[in-house]
């Protein structure tokens, strides 16, 4: 594992001298004087062909093969960051040691016999996966940071399409009433910011989002004025962002609910499946399945209850229309169910001896298995969690955990999206004795470790996406709130 932080790239050697006047540019070599400079690049120049970036993944490029390459005095004073006058250069250019190429005196000491390791200028490649600055830009390009810049508690992060994201801020907390949903673009810009305050309510969050036509569409809950307790809420908007409709759903019987996931429905309309309390009371927790119409009016809905047992819904499938898949947990166990359209149970089925913990994905795989995804409790600690089933209603074929994942936390998963080879992305937060940290864990379709991150104390991994080529994105949030995108290479 590596930390967020220690993946920064180092520069050493004549580049520490360097740092203040070229913070993006790795790829130069020193000349003892001006007029040294200008013989290597006019007089000199077909010596030092084949020349690419130093952290370039293969011998590619050399300099004779750039187009519009600038070799002019003013390119050099742009690079360097300094007005250079005729016979000099700048101080932290001096006193190093030379080396001599044809007769030309250059430094630092190179060998001839082998191709030269870093050109006289960068020229960017294609990024790629090594670990390395092909492009130039001053980082690896393994990982890339991206504050965002705002202040306020994520609740949902959400792919629009491959280059914007959607972010919404809420609060959980009575008495306080802001929320927003932010447009930001793939190197963290803000493009958009929307109050979605909902004026009725002590406060409110979305939790869930799904594409719509014309738009899409956030589901959540809020918390019902003057009262300590809250309704579900679903909100409907056109691709500007603006609200076309919103429902709120005041069921007692279902009362301060968690709503984990909304999807479009085969049938037409919306299905959401959540948490709330049944309303015998006692602390008991019920499943929530809602179906709405198109415009979120309520067609039916149905509380999964299995009382005295605790029950909690938190994914949803559809294969077949109207009849809506729910996965979650019975009193820690795995647990899923298929529900008929307008309510009832066709099938439902535990699996008590497979362990314990929290189920948040639930997914299809290409020959008719599905795989249940979160967090396994073990006594030692916690681990990320795969479980295979053959078919629904079928039993486990396996069942993998991740390495572990620490004292306490939660990690949620889903399947990798653009990936021919498949497998799974396993996501959240771990603590220990040292504190909180974000995590990230891949696997393949075996539910085999692939790939393995740890983030910076404080910080929570929010949901996880894929980017252009074999990018994935990762929605970093902290507890000081600064929000960034960070994406990975690998």
């Amino acid at each position: 594992m590596i930390m967020m932080r220690d993946v920064a790239p180092r520069v050493g050697g004549v580049a520490d001298r360097m740092a203040t006047a070229m913070v993006h540019s790795r790829c130069f070599y020193s000349l003892r004087a001006l007029n040294v400079l200008m013989f290597l690049v006019v007089g000199a120049f077909s010596l030092l062909l084949g020349l690419g970036c130093s952290n370039s993944s293969s011998k590619g490029k050399g300099l004779n093969d750039a187009q519009n390459f600038d070799v002019t005095e003013s390119a050099v004073k742009d690079a360097v960051g300094e007005d250079l006058k005729t016979g000099e250069l700048p101080s932290f250019l001096w006193d190093v040691e030379s080396t001599e190429v044809g007769g030309v005196e250059v430094s630092p000491p190179i060998d001839t016999e082998k191709e030269l390791e870093s050109p006289l200028l960068c020229i960017p490649e294609e990024e790629s996966c090594d670990g390395k600055d092909n492009d130039c830009d001053g980082q690896t390009d393994e990982l890339e940071n991206f504050p965002i810049g705002i202040e306020g508690k994520i609740t949902l992060a959400a792919k629009l399409n491959k280059d914007h994201f959607l972010l919404a801020f809420g609060s959980s907390a009575v008495g306080s009433s802001t929320s927003a949903i932010a447009v930001v673009g793939d190197q963290g810009e803000v493009l958009s910011t929307i109050d979605t305050t909902k004026e009725d309510a002590d406060g409110d969050e979305y939790t869930a989002y799904t594409r719509a036509p014309g738009g899409f569409a956030l589901a959540g809950r809020f918390f019902i004025k003057g009262q300590y307790a809250t309704a579900a809420r679903l909100t409907g908007y056109d691709d500007d962002g603006n609200i076309v409709w919103d429902q709120q759903y005041l069921d007692v019987k279902k009362n301060n609910p968690e709503i984990s996931g909304v999807s479009l429905s085969k049938n037409g309309g919306f299905l959401l499946v959540g948490t709330g309390n049944v309303a015998k009371g006692k602390g008991l927790s019920s499943a929530w399945v809602i179906k709405t119409d198109s415009f979120g009016n309520l067609e039916w809905d149905e509380s999964v209850d299995y009382s005295p047992e605790q029950t909690f819904g938190r994914s949803l499938l559809e294969l077949d229309k109207g009849a809506p898949i729910v996965g979650g947990n019975i009193n820690g166990f795995p647990w899923w169910t298929k529900r008929a359209p307008g309510g009832g149970e066709i099938w439902a089925k535990t699996y008590d001896d497979v362990g314990k913990g929290t189920i948040w994905g639930l997914e299809r795989g290409g020959e008719g298995e599905f795989y249940m995804l979160g967090t396994k409790d073990k006594e030692d600690a916690k681990y990320g969690w795969v479980i295979r089933m053959e078919g629904e209603h079928g039993a486990v074929t396996w069942e993998k955990e991740t390495e572990a994942i620490g004292i306490y936390g939660s990690v949620r998963g889903k399947k990798i999206e653009g990936n021919e080879g498949g497998g799974f992305w396993l996501y959240g937060h771990y603590g220990d004795e040292s504190g909180l940290y974000g995590v990230y864990h891949e696997t393949n379709m075996d539910g085999e470790p692939v790939y393995s991150i740890k983030f910076e104390e404080g910080s929570e991994v929010l949901n996880a996406f894929s980017l252009k080529g074999n990018r994935i994105g990762l929605f970093v949030t902290s507890d000081k709130s600064d929000p960034r995108i960070i994406k990975l290479c690998h």
